[in-house]
């Protein structure tokens, strides 16, 4: 009979890996003992993976929102537009002046007169947002918010560009979508959007529990009387803010997050699972067995 070979452990390796702390973060006081005695290192390629995983709703919610935004207020209102005639830089339609182009919601997104009676954006008529006249086509961008508080608006950016005279071309907005490829850089947004989001998750993340592992550490040392150093100390914060971390990125996503757990709520409960696992260690220190 063949002997089953065994590879041996060294004393020293983690028994828990990082798939299982996040999840035993939750209830295990042996893997805040193993994170403290056996793990390496400060946590934080533990931290970006929880990070990674988290970003996934949270940029579905953004994606999701910037996808219907694009598709509502450019590519509906282009696909929409009518024929236009552009004959040595004189823009035509065969349609009533002024002519609308609206959203999906009924908003007017693009304005149309070329009867030369209208040179700039109607001050009334805040969701336009291109008017073609004759000879030019204007852009005014989105007025952007400093905060999703501030009511007041920063004033909109606007653009300019007049028709070559010598330039003639009949423009159709649905063979303009297929040759210009702008559905598919609402992909290529939605990647760089997911990526900016993992880091600034993990920049804020990061350092909220540097500074929280420090206090931590204070407080291992001088209320709980059990000294840790500063890599374990940091290394708990990491796997102590999992819970935390991950119900604020939940309601994030509902939109309850400022209402049910915002700042004081996220750092008392950080605290709790640090002094958890603080505790955790002392009174394993004094057993000479593994439990």
């Amino acid at each position: 009979m063949r002997k089953k070979k065994q590879q041996l452990k060294h004393v020293d390796s983690p028994l828990f890996n990082y798939w299982q702390a996040i999840y035993m973060s939750l209830y295990s006081d042996r893997l805040y003992i193993d994170v403290v005695k056996r793990w390496s290192g400060f946590g934080l390629m533990y931290f970006l993976l929880l990070v990674t995983l988290l970003s996934v709703p949270v940029s579905f919610l953004y994606i999701g929102k910037f996808a219907h935004y694009i598709d509502d207020n450019m590519i509906y209102p282009i696909e929409n537009m009518p024929l236009i005639i552009l004959q040595n830089g004189q823009a035509s339609i065969d349609e009533p002046m002024p002519y609308f182009v609206k959203s999906r919601q009924g908003e007017d997104i693009i304005e149309i007169d070329t009867t030369a009676g209208v040179k700039k954006f109607s001050k009334t008529n805040k969701s336009l947002l291109l008017l073609l006249t004759k000879d030019s086509l204007k852009l005014r961008l989105p007025s952007v918010l400093t905060t999703s508080n501030d009511k007041q608006a920063l004033e909109p950016q606007f653009f300019n560009q007049e028709f070559n005279k010598n330039y003639s071309e009949v423009f159709s907005g649905r063979r303009w979508l297929k040759a210009s490829g702008l559905k598919h850089t609402i992909v290529y947004c939605a990647v760089f959007l997911y990526m900016g989001i993992i880091g600034i998750l993990f920049a804020i993340g990061a350092i909220l529990n540097l500074v929280l592992s420090s206090i931590g550490r204070i407080i291992s040392t001088l209320v709980l009387k059990y000294p840790i150093s500063f890599k374990q100390s940091v290394r708990l914060a990491f796997i102590a803010s999992t819970g935390p971390f991950s119900l604020l990125a939940i309601l994030h996503c509902m939109g309850l997050d400022s209402r049910v757990i915002g700042g004081p709520w996220y750092i008392a409960l950080v605290a709790c699972y640090f002094s958890f696992a603080v505790i955790c260690v002392k009174r394993e220190s004094k057993f000479l067995v593994w439990k």
